[in-house]
């Protein structure tokens, strides 16, 4: 009976042994080459054009396939004049490019905002609209699609997108914009 389990422990740990990749999907044994660096599957970027607005982005993507990345963007408000206080943006991306995650690409996603209420009056000796809270912020849903490029080199990238998605739940506000104008390090 030792000598059953023994020998079933040592065939586990050899399959165990001859079953390891490399980062790219290739035998180590197979390939008969010096073994080339992992692929480079995360993302980290800053969307530079929403931070000057006031409301910076902070992003990251996963690699999973050369044609296909997903990710999660987050915003969150810097100045009281803004309508969203926070946001969570997750993405799903098709790349139609050469290279692995790489040129045009489209998205599909999914936004959960933290939204500030107004309620709008009017003044009775005036014509302007004034507004003021009238609740506290709510969290809104939202669907969304977006298109864009991405361009890297080496490690670095700039990415540029332009998209718009809608709330189905229930807001003053109809639509999110998804303006992209980013830069970003692959690792």
């Amino acid at each position: 009976m030792i000598k059953l389990l023994l020998s079933f422990v040592c065939s586990i740990a050899s399959v165990a042994v001859f079953a390891q990749t490399d980062g790219l999907g290739k035998d180590r044994l197979d390939t008969g080459k010096v073994i080339a660096e992992p692929a480079k599957n995360n993302e980290w970027k800053v969307n530079f054009l929403m931070t000057l607005s006031g409301l910076p982005e902070f992003a990251y993507e996963r690699i999973v396939s050369d044609k296909v990345g997903v990710g999660l963007s987050i915003l969150v408000r810097l100045d009281k004049g803004r309508d969203y206080n926070f946001g969570f943006i997750p993405h799903y991306r098709y790349y139609f490019g050469k290279k692995r995650a790489n040129g045009l690409f489209i998205e599909a996603n999914t936004a959960l905002y933290s939204v500030v209420n107004y309620e709008r009056w009017m003044n009775a000796t005036e014509i302007n609209n004034y507004a003021h809270h009238s609740e506290p912020s709510t969290i809104e849903l939202g669907l969304g699609m977006a298109a864009g490029a991405k361009f890297i080199e080496k490690r670095f990238f700039g990415e540029i997108s332009l998209g718009l998605g809608r709330f189905v739940t229930k807001t003053h506000f109809k639509d999110y914009p998804s303006i992209d104008f980013s830069f970003g390090k692959r690792f």
